[in-house]
């Protein structure tokens, strides 16, 4: 019996999702978790920065403590207290807020996130 012309472009289809797949899940792997959430934090305290200003009328150029940004940051900074002008948090990372139009920079270990 001769295979179906249906069954043979099903079977190419899957011969070159599987591999696809396999090679995105190793390139993930290379990458932790933590560089996740840091970039995922940054984007909440760019977020908090823009709501901070339009919600107080703050205008470009001013800066922000964490305890300004708390109310409109996730619960994980609670535990995070600010020193010199930079964010600590218990996991190592470091935030560096900055000014209302400068995106937020953190550095955890040796990589620093822009």
């Amino acid at each position: 019996m001769k295979p179906s012309k249906t069954f043979l472009i099903s079977l190419a289809a899957i011969a070159v999702i599987v591999p696809v797949v396999a090679i995105q899940n190793l390139v993930r792997a290379h990458y932790p978790s933590a560089g996740d959430s840091t970039w995922n934090s940054l984007r909440q305290i760019d977020s908090a920065k823009q709501q901070w200003m339009l919600n107080l009328g703050k205008m470009p150029g001013d800066i922000p403590s964490l305890n300004d940004l708390l109310p409109y940051l996730s619960s994980s900074f609670t535990n995070c207290y600010q020193t010199n002008g930079v964010v600590v948090c218990p996991n190592g990372t470091i935030f560096f807020i900055g000014r209302i139009g400068q995106p937020a920079a953190a550095k955890r270990g040796e990589k620093t996130y822009p």
